[in-house]
């Protein structure tokens, strides 16, 4: 086979060739470029493209931003039921604790109400990953397991090494 085969108007219409374990090999990429830039409609085709691309990345960033949001969002209302539950405003509300409120409230699994509010506790002891998490540096998912780490007999040592736990967790 031919590495260029030739439309009608004797210009490339493509630039594969065979290969024996993939079936195709696509030749060098500046050399397809600009041997493509003469084929008409090609720039049109990569403005096309670009747009597609551009849109792409344009969304991406903007789901990354609401998605820290989101977060910031989590770790503001993490805050504000962990004073609640402080306040014992629970009890003024009718309820035996607020993981209890916050179930019949907002209508949650007896689990995930849990859950929330031990998150919410742990938070207030743990200042840099609140912060962190309050930016939306942080993932929820990552306040937790560093949070659930968090326990009478490892707290010293966890508040020591907050910070570098803090620097791995907005990392990834």
């Amino acid at each position: 086979g031919e590495h260029l085969r030739r439309g009608v108007d004797d210009r490339p219409q493509t630039f594969l060739a065979p290969n024996r374990r993939h079936g195709k090999k696509i030749m060098n990429c500046s050399f397809q470029f600009q041997m493509m830039s003469d084929v008409p409609g090609f720039r049109l085709f990569l403005r096309m493209f670009s747009a597609k691309v551009e849109r792409m990345f344009v969304g991406l960033a903007q789901l990354e931003k609401e998605y820290r949001e989101l977060e910031a969002a989590t770790a503001r209302w993490l805050a504000r039921l962990a004073e609640y539950d402080r306040a014992g405003d629970y009890a003024l509300d009718s309820h035996p604790s607020t993981a209890v409120a916050l179930r019949t409230v907002c209508r949650m699994n007896p689990g995930v109400a849990k859950g929330h509010v031990d998150l919410a506790r742990k938070l207030e002891s743990l200042p840099a990953v609140a912060e962190s998490f309050g930016r939306g540096d942080m993932s929820r998912a990552h306040a937790a397991v560093i949070a659930r780490a968090d326990t009478p007999e490892r707290a010293a040592e966890l508040n020591n090494l907050a910070p570098v736990l803090v620097g791995i967790a907005e990392a990834h």
